[in-house]
């Protein structure tokens, strides 16, 4: 990576800091827009919970322990007069109802199952924690989701905007083993994350960012972190993220700076850009930043902002 990309940092962040962030920030994030309008930047405080796109049940949730499983929709079979022929259209209704399973893998991370049969080749949205990103089921309604895990009684939602859905939990009491930063924004914004272990430089060893992100085995093995990209891009204004995972405790854990970085764009030039920073460390309150950034004027296209952050705290800084 040309450092001299990098050279640019003069615009200034407006940061809006909670403690102890609560589930679901869906209204911050659903201000998050890189529409030609300028984007209407919402901040919410920590002591509001937010509404989620979710219908309510008809019926009481039922929980069952083999999938700690929770429907968050059911839909009621269409009653049939005497005599009247099931047609095809029928019992796919009644069959509408969506399903998440959480199985655990590697690294505190969750793989979530989903089964909606009425929702194919459709755009959801999986919300965890205050973590958001979309996904898109394939034909037959289902979708396979690596979440990483930002809390050891891990709650993950999937949502569709025709307000079905569906919940679980699962415990994760691996992830006490490891921090985790994330970066999430809406639509495309040119913006990552770069973590530097042990003093690396850019384009070197210990440099992890989505042009060398590792697989959680490789990291591991190598006492390092590794980066997940979420939400799927070809989709419109899509939510996304970036989450750095590190593990946190051992003699051979490396130190680590983080960066968040946006590139000057088209699209993006001359206006405010928001994004969200979430940060989560063994034994540490959670710290989430709301981020307004001015972005440079056009001429500035191709250069990057940089916003650095130590693992623990969040600094502005320019290279």
């Amino acid at each position: 990576m040309d450092k001299k990309r990098l050279a640019y940092a003069g615009s200034t962040f407006a940061v809006a800091i909670a403690i102890g962030f609560v589930m679901q920030n869906t209204d911050a994030l659903a201000a998050l827009d890189t529409s030609n309008e300028a984007p209407a930047i919402a901040v919410q405080s920590a002591s509001v919970v937010p509404t989620l796109p979710v219908a309510k049940p008809d019926v009481a949730p039922v929980m069952t322990n083999e999938s700690s499983q929770m429907a968050v929709t059911q839909t009621e079979p269409t009653a049939l007069e005497d005599g009247a022929e099931v047609s095809s259209d029928t019992v796919a209704e009644a069959n509408c109802g969506v399903s998440l399973n959480l199985r655990p893998m590697p690294a505190a991370v969750l793989q979530a199952i989903v089964s909606a049969p009425c929702e194919t080749n459709t755009r959801g949205t999986v919300h965890h924690e205050g973590m958001m990103f979309s996904f898109v089921t394939d034909a037959i309604g289902g979708a396979e989701i690596m979440v990483p895990a930002l809390s050891t009684s891990a709650m993950v939602i999937v949502a569709f905007d025709s307000g079905e859905g569906a919940m679980a939990d699962r415990d994760v009491p691996s992830l006490s083993n490891f921090s985790r930063t994330v970066v999430q924004w809406r639509g495309d914004m040119g913006t990552g994350l770069h973590a530097f272990e042990r003093g690396a430089d850019y384009g070197h060893i210990g440099h992890v960012w989505s042009g060398a992100a590792r697989t959680a085995e490789v990291a591991l093995k190598a006492s390092g972190g590794f980066l997940m990209q979420l939400g799927q891009v070809e989709t419109s204004n899509p939510f996304r993220a970036e989450v750095y995972t590190v593990p946190t405790g051992g003699a051979d854990d490396p130190e680590v700076v983080i960066s968040v970085e946006t590139e000057v764009l088209a699209q993006t030039c001359g206006r405010d850009v928001a994004a969200q920073t979430i940060q989560i460390t063994p034994n540490e309150a959670r710290v989430v930043h709301d981020l307004t950034l001015a972005m440079p004027e056009c001429d500035a296209i191709g250069d990057f902002v940089v916003m650095q952050a130590p693992v623990r705290d969040v600094a502005l800084a320019s290279r």
